[in-house]
């Protein structure tokens, strides 16, 4: 109780003297709970957000942020390779860590004054910010370019989780004697406990056990996992922040208000466990919610050229990753492969998106490289040597990607786990299912599944066209056997054979065109070429 004594209460209960206040004040400094007599905000500071306004964020959140091993989140891109696409997108894991930390102290703040008899402490509020403010730690180079598809190629057991890497760098900051942390941890009353705390809700639980998996908190206080990211329905500050940060700086309409979720979000007792749950009249703000996942995995996050950019780092770091860690005077020549993509993706010399094509219902794909193969089966030996330029084979050329959207949960709707109560019973919730909020809900499919074509490009752009073009049609051939749509085909016209140009324009191949418009300017003849 100590963190939860302040001068108001002491005059409330007839200490009024100044010496007693300062004595007290300085007993409760001795025993780690600096945050009394309202000095909590004491070294705190104001950051200024596009996306918030004004976060004011703890002392000993700041301590973290001025840590190398926070600052490092200035440099990774928070869209990876949509920067490459969308000039806006250039925003970082370190602004969107502040934000979800910001976000993480708004709900569970409302969730205390809402509901006193939770029990929710100054230390419970102080870790769940902690925890927002770390969860990215781990992340790598282009974020998930570098967790989800680098690292599986370079890792034997592939094992590795941006969670758990996050964790790793948590205690790794935490144990930097430069960075003096546990020293202010203590200040702040934070122990052991709350450590693992904070660190369980970045990873997940320490241990598996029917009854209670955390170590952290007991199971009384469930809820709180819920809030940075929530396992069980994947409605968390997280979300909200990156929704609305992406959308902010990709340009596009995030449909859904979080400050509606926190002004109705109620811990009710659900199925023998304490869950955030949420009014009835909200169950179409959370399908607004996941609309909005969707739509920014559709239009950004899996969006053809970025993934090109994406294959072509991936490669890149590939290539470079036994040659980097080696010392030496001179560039290493095992280098220049990595060095030849990055300076082609400097060029925006990409790697071509063909075609794409979706499977009818019913009908799923494992597995990229039978794809290849029975693609290339569909050409003959003349075109597969057409296509083979230079020194790469055609099977190098082409490259076959499975690309998955959902809600967020793969197969599952997620807004079937979320509990909701109404106006007359606040103390009891239950499952809304789609059909009951609208038709137009879809029942049973809430994955969907794309199949792409690449073709990497060659020194020879006229030859590169006829190539897509051959490309093209056995991704048609194949998808004719493989019950799949009709393919949507993306051909760059920079690169296809030149067609005759209409009256009117004047091409190489008609330098004398008589119907081209010509311009006086003075003495001089401007010629306006289309």
């Amino acid at each position: 109780m100590l963190d939860q004594i302040t001068p108001e209460f002491l005059e409330k209960i007839g200490i009024r003297e100044r010496g007693l206040h300062l004595k007290i004040k300085k007993f409760i400094e001795r025993n780690g709970c600096l945050e009394a007599f309202g000095y909590e905000l004491s070294g705190s500071k104001v950051f200024n957000d596009p996306v918030h306004g004004h976060m004011e964020l703890h002392p000993l959140c700041v301590a973290i942020i001025d840590t190398p091993q926070f600052q490092r989140l200035r440099y990774l891109k928070q869209l990876g390779a949509c920067y490459f696409v969308f000039p806006g997108a250039s925003n970082n894991r370190f602004e969107h860590s502040l934000g979800v930390c910001h976000l993480a102290g708004q709900l569970v703040t409302a969730l205390q004054r809402r509901q006193p008899w939770l029990n929710i402490s100054k230390k419970d509020i102080l870790c769940v910010q902690i925890a927002g403010l770390c969860h990215d730690l781990g992340h790598g180079p282009f974020s998930h370019v570098f967790d989800n598809k680098f690292i599986p190629l370079v890792v034997k057991d592939g094992s590795w989780k941006h969670e758990e890497a996050s964790v790793a760098m948590f205690d790794y900051m935490y144990n930097d004697p430069a960075n003096d942390l546990a020293k202010l941890f203590k200040q702040y009353g934070l122990t052991d406990a709350d450590r693992i705390f904070i660190k369980e809700q970045v990873a997940g639980p320490s241990q598996n056990s029917k009854e209670w998996s955390y170590f952290g908190r007991p199971k009384e206080k469930s809820f709180l996992y819920e809030i940075v990211a929530n396992k069980r329905n994947g409605i968390d500050v997280d979300k909200w922040d990156y929704f609305l940060r992406d959308c902010h700086h990709l340009g596009m309409r995030n449909s859904f208000d979080y400050t509606r979720f926190i002004h109705f979000a109620r811990v009710i007792f659900v199925e023998n466990q304490f869950q955030i749950c949420v009014r009835d009249k909200e169950v179409f703000n959370m399908y607004e919610m996941f609309q909005t996942r969707h739509a920014l995995h559709r239009k950004a996050y899996q969006h053809k050229v970025t993934h090109a950019v994406e294959i072509m780092l991936v490669e890149a770091m590939k290539e470079a990753n036994d040659f980097l860690l080696i010392p030496g005077k001179g560039p290493d020549p095992n280098l220049q492969k990595s060095k030849d993509i990055l300076q082609a993706l400097q060029r925006r010399r990409l790697y071509k998106c063909a075609a794409e094509s979706v499977p009818i219902e019913g009908t799923r794909f494992n597995d990229e490289s039978v794809i290849k193969d029975q693609i290339m089966k569909a050409l003959t030996e003349e075109e597969i040597a057409n296509l083979g330029l230079g020194m790469m084979a055609a099977e190098e050329r082409v490259i076959v990607q499975l690309v998955y959207l959902d809600f967020g949960m793969k197969d599952k709707n997620p807004a079937n786990e979320i509990r909701f109560y109404s106006k007359d019973n606040q103390d009891q919730a239950v499952p809304v299912l789609s059909h009951e909020v609208s038709h137009l809900i879809p029942k049973n499919q809430f994955k969907e599944q794309l199949v792409r074509v690449f073709l990497k490009p060659s020194d020879d752009r006229d030859a590169d066209g006829k190539c897509l073009q051959l490309l093209m049609e056995a991704f048609s051939t194949w998808c004719k056997n493989n019950k799949m749509k009709e393919p949507k085909k993306f051909v760059n016209i920079e690169a296809s054979p030149k067609k005759h140009a209409p009256e009117g324009y004047m091409t190489p191949e008609h330098p004398t065109n008589p119907t081209v418009k010509t311009y006086s300017a003075g003495k001089k003849i401007t010629k306006i070429l289309f």
